[in-house]
Order: C-alpha cells, then sequence, then structure tokens
C-alpha cells in the first residue's frame, strides 16, 4: 500500500474481497482490467466497461479493448509496475501428500543410518586401534616398562650415543 501512495499517489484504501455475484457492488467482473498472479489479484476500474466479460467465449483474448487515456495512462503504468512488483505471492498450506510424507520418511530413516553408520565405524576404529596397542605390546613388551629400564640403567653404559 506505502508503494501505490508513494510512486502513483493514490489515496490509501484496503483492498476488498471481490465478489461478482454482489448486487451493491462498486466494481463489477467487467471493469477488470487486468488480472495478476494467475487472476488472484485484479486491477479494476470503473471507467472500463468489458462487454464481453461474462459472455462464453473460447477465445480469451477477446475483450473490449480499453480507451486510449487509460491504456497509456502514466498513472496505469504505475499502478501495474507497483502491482507486479510489490504484490505478494502467498499460498495456503498445502497438505502433505502421501509423497510428501514418503520423503519425509526416507529423510528421517536417512539420519538414523547415517547416525548408526557413523557410531560402527567409529567403534571399529576404536577397536583397530585397541588391536594395534595389543600387538604392539605383544610384539615389543609393555614399553613403558622398557622406557623405564632404559632411564635406570647405570650411566656408563652409553652405547647408545655411539654412531
Amino acid at each position: 500500500m506505502v508503494s501505490y501512495v508513494t510512486w502513483c499517489h493514490v489515496t490509501p484504501a484496503w483492498p476488498s474481497r471481490f465478489n461478482a455475484s454482489a448486487t451493491n457492488a462498486t466494481i463489477n467482473l467487467e471493469n477488470v482490467i487486468q488480472y495478476f498472479r494467475a487472476s488472484s489479484f485484479a486491477l479494476a476500474s470503473p471507467a472500463y466497461n468489458n462487454t464481453l466479460a461474462r459472455t462464453s467465449i473460447s477465445d480469451t483474448k477477446d475483450s473490449t479493448p480499453l480507451p486510449e487515456f487509460m491504456e497509456y495512462s502514466p498513472f496505469r503504468k504505475c499502478v501495474d509496475g507497483v502491482t507486479e512488483n510489490a504484490l505478494a505471492i502467498v499460498n495456503t498450506i498445502p497438505g502433505l501428500t502421501p509423497l510428501d510424507k514418503f520423503i519425509q520418511a526416507l529423510a528421517i530413516g536417512g539420519i538414523f543410518i547415517c547416525g548408526a553408520m557413523i557410531l560402527v565405524l567409529t567403534l571399529i576404529f576404536g577397536i583397530m586401534i585397541g588391536f594395534r596397542t595389543a600387538f604392539q605390546t605383544w610384539l615389543y613388551g609393555d614399553v613403558n616398562a622398557i622406557s623405564l629400564a632404559r632411564v635406570n640403567r647405570p650411566t656408563e653404559l652409553r652405547y647408545e650415543n655411539y654412531p
């Protein structure tokens, strides 16, 4: 609404729901100049009367042409431009289809499967490290005991220092 007032200098008014069958409507189906967003929003003017709007025409492109003063007016171009740029696309929240529910179930299942795989791989990696440590202990003996024995050895035995 602010854009219409700022750019096109219109008087602010709340949009109203269009009821084509209302007897006291100030705007009728014949007054619609242009439809926007798959006919969910219409620009109408009481100065325009499309006599073909309520007929059952096979070609929907047929309509009473706009008067020239309306077609090329700067005001209409401004309102059209602001409407095209500022009209929000609002859809109702659809219910979940069976396909959507299936995709959600797959996504949740995938999360659990990936978590389980990470847990199993972590356990396997931990077991491998444990086996490696146990194998080194079996092969070389207790590494801490060997290091402790080297530290406690008499200092005159320094054969490790010779090339």
